[in-house]
């Protein structure tokens, strides 16, 4: 019975050393951080069935030669190990001894691994190229023949300065936000399991085509950068009209540019530029698509000389309505002469705008002036053109006011307003639906016209002012001679009628001969309100020049008392 006992034992420590610890791991790799003198080593797993594991102990050597414990590992499961080193050496090596057996005294050694300083090889860039559907730039390469390899990490370059743009472990990358608008340069660098990048790959660069169309010749004019990166040996344009696919065209393969004619109206043309390089490996590139259409001339939805007013004396403002979805790109404004003369002109907008001129080569006073607007387009001359409409001319015989109708109004004329001034303010003094009225209030000196729009068809109205005109009456004046602070009689004017008060001025003198007062507005005249300043009681006198309506001077002089 005990003999059968001990075989039975020694039978399952016979199996046990079997399956048990019989070896050291291997070394994979060793990584040095040079910053902190960190070394991480990789190893691989190994198997424990007896359970007879303690620990790794790690050897190091910075000669090769002799070897010192530096540090022991514990964690039986794991494949990583970091420890400090005494210096960042690059000559270091190590060896892992495990411990133990299943006997539980033997130790076993693992290989001897060196610190991994070797970057990988550099790796260059096969080439860059724009994607047709997505119009996103991809960067393409080759595998790189280092064994530990661990990812690709690329690059922009700009003024010589390479920055990173994005890693990956595949051998092409889409680059992100990067606009394919402007020639842009990439490079690369492999990188490996010790985070060593091997030297910058020199930069390759993908075509980038623009397009201009020439309306008047139906053609495309194309232009494209230079590929960068290795020689262009031959090239070719892509041409797809209106969503058919592309079709080859072949040209010289230093050609930077070319043309394409024979384009329809109607028409959307896209193209690409396609490079080869055919010196070991077919290497292609294509460029970025652009397209172009050519619009089937359409003249504008409205054109329409909304409105004509006077702007001052010496000037009318002009005002035209455009709706242009078409091709016309310039809106002209003429008056009607012996030949239209070209007043002005303005760039076209799509789209429903308002275009104002203001014309300073007429005289409001002397007559009415008559205008239209014509658009144009590129290669079509004229377009369009607007209805006539004519500023309003005020005149004046006695107290009889006549007047030019407004005419081509959208929304015709709703009515005339007639405005009088009376000395200080303007007021409607009538509406008529006529050309003519007859003023029967001498206290207005001065009148001009309105003319009130209808809204039109556009959802707007306008208005339309006429030239100021005044009734020459026998003037006369009247300024008072007693003025109080404290009451409505506090300011030194001139009552009177056909004054004109932009060609007037009064001047104010004390007892001793003092100017304490002038104004060019003898409306507003002279105030003695004790609100504003403290006027002393006494004598003032005043010296006053008018200009009346019909041109003739007039000078008053006189005195006039402050009182209390």
């Amino acid at each position: 019975m005990l003999r059968l006992t001990a075989i039975f034992i020694l039978a399952c420590l016979s199996s046990l050393d079997a399956k048990g610890l019989t070896k050291a791991p291997t070394l994979i790799r060793a990584c040095l951080n040079i910053s902190d003198s960190v070394v991480t080593i990789d190893y691989s797993s190994i198997s424990d069935a007896c359970g007879s594991f303690v620990e790794h102990h790690i050897y190091g050597s910075e000669n090769g030669v002799t070897f010192n414990l530096l540090d022991s590992q514990k964690n039986f499961s794991a494949t990583t190990f970091q420890f400090k080193l005494p210096n960042a050496n690059p000559t270091w090596s190590f060896f892992f001894e495990s411990r133990y057996l299943c006997n539980g005294s033997d130790t076993a050694k693992s290989n001897v691994l060196k610190l991994d300083i070797t970057p990988p090889p550099e790796n260059d860039i096969d080439s860059v190229s724009i994607d047709i559907l997505t119009q996103k730039t991809i960067i393409g390469w080759k595998k790189s023949t280092a064994n530990d390899t661990k990812g690709y990490r690329i690059f922009t370059q700009s003024n010589g300065i390479n920055s990173p743009i994005g890693d990956t472990i595949d051998l092409a990358y889409v680059a992100k936000n990067q606009t394919v608008t402007l020639e842009t340069k990439y490079t690369m660098a492999v990188y490996d399991s010790c985070d060593l990048f091997s030297s910058i790959s020199k930069r390759h660069s993908p075509m980038v085509l623009s397009t201009t169309l020439d309306t008047c010749t139906k053609s495309a004019s194309l232009t494209w950068t230079k590929y960068e990166g290795w020689v262009v040996e031959s090239q070719k344009v892509y041409i797809s009209t209106n969503g058919s696919p592309f079709v080859p065209k072949t040209i010289n393969a230093n050609d930077q540019s070319n043309s394409y004619t024979g384009i329809n109206f109607g028409d959307s043309v896209c193209f690409y530029v396609c490079a080869e390089n055919n010196v070991s490996n077919r290497k292609t590139s294509s460029s970025n698509v652009k397209c172009v259409k050519l619009y089937q001339p359409k003249i504008p939805d409205i054109t329409y000389l909304s409105n004509v007013s006077v702007a001052s004396k010496s000037s009318l403002e002009i005002e035209a309505f455009v709706d242009n979805q078409g091709v016309a790109d310039s809106l002209v404004l003429y008056r009607v002469g012996g030949s239209p003369i070209r007043v002005g002109s303005k760039t076209l907008l799509k789209g429903a705008e308002f275009y104002t001129w203001e014309d300073n080569n007429v005289n409001p006073e002397t007559g009415s002036s008559t205008y239209f607007v014509r658009t144009f387009a590129p290669c079509l001359g004229g377009t369009s053109s607007s209805l006539n409409a004519s500023s309003i001319f005020l005149n004046i015989t006695n107290e009889s006011l006549t007047w030019n109708p407004y005419i081509n109004w959208n929304g015709s004329v709703l009515e005339y307003e007639v405005y009088g001034y009376n000395g200080s303010t303007w007021n409607i003094v009538a509406t008529t639906s006529a050309t003519d009225y007859t003023n029967t209030d001498t206290t207005m000196h001065c009148f001009y016209i309105q003319a009130v729009e209808n809204q039109n068809t556009y959802g707007f109205g306008r208005v339309s002012k006429s030239n100021t005109v005044c009734a020459k009456r026998t003037p006369k004046f009247f300024v008072p001679n007693t003025l109080n602070p404290l009451s409505k009689n506090n300011k030194l004017v001139v009552i009177g009628n056909s004054i004109d008060p932009t060609n007037s001025t009064m001047v104010v003198f004390n007892r001793w001969g003092e100017q304490i007062f002038t104004t060019n507005n003898i409306q507003e005249g002279w105030s003695v309100d004790a609100t504003n300043t403290l006027i002393p009681l006494g004598v003032y006198f005043y010296d006053i020049a008018i200009m009346d309506l019909n041109g003739n001077k007039h000078r008053l002089s006189g005195s006039v008392c402050v009182i209390r």
